[in-house]
């Protein structure tokens, strides 16, 4: 049988609730073992033309200077019916994403974005970190005030910078 190797390149990461309790560990799920997919996703091979069954493998082949992971709060249910995941989420501040070439790359969350209400009508907030002084604001329609980086029900995106590349 002959083997193909199909590469899609994606610039955002989206993880499903709950996959686990920390940003961390949720992300290297996404980026573990390879998976066979079932016959539903079977694709059209590019060197036999013929449908063959999939084997999904995800990574990282270079670090973005900014990576942005949305948290995918809600989930269908039946037919046009969709809950909201209530999983508390804990942020990691620093986060270290493993390459394909063995390398890894440490980000520092910058910002992050939490959302309450449905998918009809909601409100959005923002954590912010002010790089310089390290501390977290909370930007709030008019208001901003200190806060502080928490596990959260309503984390919705989390914006990371590359803090640097260690290439050993």
């Amino acid at each position: 049988s002959c083997q193909s190797i199909k590469t899609d390149v994606t610039t955002s990461i989206i993880l499903l609730l709950p996959t686990s309790s920390s940003v961390a560990s949720a992300v290297s799920n996404v980026f573990s073992e390879p998976m066979l997919l079932d016959i539903n996703a079977a694709w059209q091979c590019a060197v036999c033309n013929v449908e063959r069954e999939a084997i999904r493998s995800r990574s990282f082949t270079s670090a973005p200077r900014n990576l942005i992971i949305q948290l995918e709060r809600f989930v269908q249910v039946g037919s046009g019916q969709f809950i909201r995941s209530i999983a508390v989420v804990a942020p990691s501040a620093s986060l270290s994403i493993q390459l394909e070439d063995g390398t890894s790359a440490l980000y520092e969350l910058v910002a992050e974005i939490h959302h309450s209400g449905s998918m009809q009508s909601g409100h959005y907030s923002v954590k912010s970190l002010d790089r310089a002084s390290g501390k977290w604001f909370l930007c709030n329609d008019m208001a901003i005030s200190e806060s502080q980086l928490a596990p959260s029900k309503s984390s919705y995106v989390l914006f990371y910078v590359l803090k640097n590349l260690n290439l050993s």
